[in-house]
């Protein structure tokens, strides 16, 4: 059979980097977390899953070196294999 994990959230918390500093918070994920589409990270600003010192943002909030940035995610582990390897 196979093990599975319950699906869960999951928050990636990181600080903002001088080189990140400047820029709003669509654009640091966009650039740096290129696997999703920008308009994923603009929803989830709006929705309050991308948060900044642990509040909800606008679009345009520019991000301070130091600062706390928060992404809640709906995580999904991939199924493996039950048997005693």
């Amino acid at each position: 059979g196979l093990r599975l994990v319950k699906p869960y959230y999951f928050d990636f918390i990181a600080n903002v980097k001088l080189r990140w500093s400047g820029k709003t918070l669509v654009d640091i994920f966009s650039e740096e977390f290129p696997q999703r589409p920008r308009s994923y990270y603009e929803e989830a600003v709006s929705v309050g899953r991308l948060r900044i010192e642990g509040r909800k943002a606008g679009v345009n909030h520019v991000a301070k070196n130091g600062q706390r940035c928060r992404h809640l995610v709906h995580r999904h582990e991939p199924a493996v294999i039950g048997d005693p390897v």
